[in-house]
């Protein structure tokens, strides 16, 4: 009877792997990847309906043994969903570090999106809520936290060129991409990673196509690629309202450093200078990452990384400081408001 459910004799094959446990006492079918099986996962009652509303209330319903199909002496329940998605959810119900999710992976939206589906369809909160925190953590969703992501690159960066280890990382070897983050983020909800997941994109140039492996880490817009092909129309009107955006803002950058003192001594102009010319000629590009410019030119300020940085005046010092902090605190938080966020479209 399982066969004709799936239209058609076919055979059962047990799954194993790490699945199926030898005290079962259900089974679970669902079509294999070959045509002519059908998947059986062998399995604890008692494990779903925890884990599971819908598996409950499935399980708690009157069954007719004379008519009850079964497999192995235990009841057989079919079901029509993509086997190795199944596979998946059922390890993570025992064993949630079985879905083994990487920091900043690339792949993940990817990989988690088939077993999220199922997670939400048959209401098994405990894996949906593992991804979703899993995702929500690679992605900043606070302006601290967007900092500590960024200067962490930078540090990154600067251990291996100290090491004199090889410096053709890319920034995506680090960061998560994020076309398909976004477009797992609008199909489940997780919209707290997007204002972070569309600044990124806006680095990107759409000349340069995800590839698993790419070229030389280089330091311009094409450092960063995407996965250009899952975007919707409508992501792709987010990304250019937000790039318009960024764009006028940073017109106004300058402003910078026009606070302090007035009548500073000379040195204190040259220092003041010598960060205008350091950083200034980055910000015109439409594509450069400002939030990163403004950071390194924090941390210069705050390292006296020049002769000429360490004789700014306190006044100037602590002025641009300021503005720096302020310009990014305004930056991040407009981030939702100008890739269309609080909008459907």
């Amino acid at each position: 009877m399982a066969a004709e459910a799936y239209g058609g004799n076919k055979t059962l094959v047990p799954r194993f792997e790490a699945v199926s446990r030898w005290d079962g006492d259900i089974a679970l079918a669902t079509p294999a990847s070959s045509d002519a099986t059908i998947a059986v996962f062998k399995v604890h009652r008692g494990v779903l309906a925890y884990h599971s509303k819908v598996f409950a209330d499935m399980l708690a319903l009157p069954v007719d043994a004379a008519h009850n199909e079964t497999y192995e002496d235990v009841p057989l329940v079919c079901l029509h969903d993509n086997e190795d998605d199944l596979c998946k959810l059922i390890k993570a119900m025992y064993d949630l570090s079985s879905l083994r999710l990487q920091r900043f992976d690339a792949d993940t939206p990817l990989q988690v999106r088939g077993v999220l589906t199922l997670a939400v369809k048959y209401e098994v909160e405990s894996v949906r809520e593992y991804i979703v925190s899993h995702i929500e953590a690679d992605w900043p969703r606070t302006f601290e936290e967007l900092c500590r992501w960024r200067l962490d690159f930078l540090h990154t960066m600067e251990v291996r060129t100290l090491h004199n280890q090889d410096i053709t990382l890319r920034a995506e070897h680090i960061y998560p991409e994020p076309a398909s983050a976004i477009r797992l983020a609008f199909d489940f909800g997780i919209t707290s990673i997007l204002p972070a997941a569309f600044y990124r994109l806006s680095l990107a140039s759409v000349k340069s196509v995800w590839k698993e492996n790419p070229p030389g880490w280089t330091w311009n817009p094409d450092w960063f690629s995407a996965r250009w092909d899952l975007l919707t129309g409508s992501d792709y009107r987010r990304l250019m309202n937000g790039k318009d955006a960024l764009r006028r803002a940073q017109k106004e950058l300058p402003w910078v450093w026009h606070d302090g003192n007035a009548d500073c001594e000379p040195e204190c102009m040259e220092g003041k200078q010598d960060l205008h010319d350091s950083h200034h000629p980055a910000f015109p590009q439409s594509d450069n990452d400002v939030f990163f410019e403004l950071l390194r030119m924090s941390k210069d300020l705050r390292e006296c990384n020049t002769a000429s940085l360490c004789n700014l005046c306190p006044e100037c010092r602590e002025a641009i400081k300021q503005n720096i902090t302020a310009l990014l605190d305004e930056m991040w938080t407009s981030l939702p408001r100008i890739f269309l966020l609080d909008q459907e479209l």
